[in-house]
């Protein structure tokens, strides 16, 4: 299930690819920002959707600035990662709280490992089915 387009430059479309994913397959959609990567769930929960594309770590903050900007911290709201596997069929949706991420010193990006375990629900998604891992109890 290959709907990310790999390399830079690609960051804007590969959210909006992501975005029409995760609202047309897994979440009821009240409002959709496709242009930011926010939507808000009919059961009122907002997220603000990223998009890896065969990434081998999930870039999450811009190198030298706070994380209060140009970051998956910037909305203040939980975060759908959207991963994309090289050379396989599967891609990935964690949900996560980015101030749970842990990064390793003057890094801007976070290991999968790492992003896996703080997600409190993963989504295994390939074009014939999707399968949630719940992982730990959500807290609004």
């Amino acid at each position: 299930m290959n709907i990310l387009k790999p390399g830079t430059g690609n960051q804007s479309a590969n959210r909006k690819a992501a975005v029409e994913y995760i609202t047309s397959n897994i979440f009821e959609a009240e409002s959709v920002d496709v242009a930011s990567g926010k939507f808000t769930s009919t059961d009122g929960d907002s997220y603000q959707v990223s998009a890896y594309a065969e990434t081998p770590a999930a870039f999450v903050s811009t190198p030298n600035v706070g994380k209060s900007k140009y970051s998956i911290y910037a909305s203040g709201l939980r975060v759908l990662m959207f991963r994309q596997l090289k050379h396989d069929k599967r891609s990935f949706v964690y949900e996560v709280d980015p101030q749970k991420i842990t990064l390793k010193p003057k890094s801007s990006s976070a290991e999968w490992l790492d992003v896996s375990k703080v997600a409190t629900r993963i989504w295994v998604c390939t074009s014939d089915e999707i399968k949630l891992i719940e992982k730990i109890a959500r807290t609004s």
